[in-house]
């Protein structure tokens, strides 16, 4: 992204600069769209906050925009997908369930398109992670068999578990 901004600003500006371009009216759109997402892209890397959490109560994605934990009690199975090599946690969710998160107009704009396909599921993107598809496969796994009193101990012994909250 960094990258793309920075050659689209060049590209702006040489075209601003050449006497003979036609088109200098691109550069002026150009030029302002590239610094916001050069800008952006700053942001995202110098972003630290947590993408992914997995706690006891739940997994909540920071890209999802859910504004709320996944709570393990709606996850009825998932899988880890790869889409053009990008790998995604697919979580299923029980879509007969009584949730606050089921209600959400983000939750339900998702659902619309997954319904198209056939799917009751949430797609988090794991592949820009640090942790490896496998260990968030199995401690997903693990949490998923234990008692809700024992998820706790489960995560706590997981390669995931970092001790933050």
């Amino acid at each position: 992204m960094l990258l793309g901004g920075a050659l689209f600003l060049v590209g702006g500006i040489l075209m601003l600069l050449d006497e003979n371009h036609e088109n200098k009216w691109v550069s002026y759109i150009g030029i302002p769209m590239s610094i916001m997402v050069f800008a952006f892209g700053i942001k995202l890397l110098f972003d630290k906050s947590p993408q992914l959490i997995i706690n006891e109560e739940g997994i909540w994605d920071k890209k999802t925009k859910l504004g709320m934990v996944i709570p393990w009690e709606l996850i009825i199975g998932f899988d880890i997908v790869s889409i053009h090599n990008n790998k995604n946690l697919n979580l299923a969710i029980d879509l007969n369930a009584q949730h606050p998160l089921l209600e959400l107009k983000q939750f339900k704009s998702m659902q619309k398109g997954n319904r198209m396909i056939g799917l009751n599921s949430i797609f988090i993107q794991i592949g820009t992670l640090n942790a490896k598809a496998k260990h968030i496969e199995t401690t997903i796994a693990a949490i998923l068999e234990a008692p809700a009193d024992k998820r706790a101990i489960v995560i706590r012994e997981s390669v995931l578990y970092t001790g933050r909250q």
